[in-house]
């Protein structure tokens, strides 16, 4: 799972951006959360959480999410479902 999917429970399931091509000059863009505190927790936002709209992923540690991450999974195993 990434890591804004996570955070919106679901509402976004990529980040999708337009750009002006370059025949000339290659591109690549990264979209990731900056700063992350590492003894912190990552998991779906408090404000999103409602009876209607229940957590669709668990709360996970940020060090072990970008492990996982790092190691090539991305934690796209359903570990982090609800």
């Amino acid at each position: 799972m990434e890591l804004d999917m996570i955070v919106t429970n679901g509402i976004y399931k990529s980040i999708e951006h337009r750009v002006v091509v370059n025949s000339e000059k290659e591109r690549f863009s990264i979209a990731t959360f900056h700063s992350s505190n590492l003894d912190g927790d990552v998991g779906p936002a408090p404000s999103l959480i409602t009876p209607e709209t229940p957590a669709l992923f668990k709360s996970v540690g940020v060090a072990d999410y970008y492990r996982s991450f790092w190691a090539g999974n991305s934690m796209r195993n359903q570990t982090l479902m609800s």
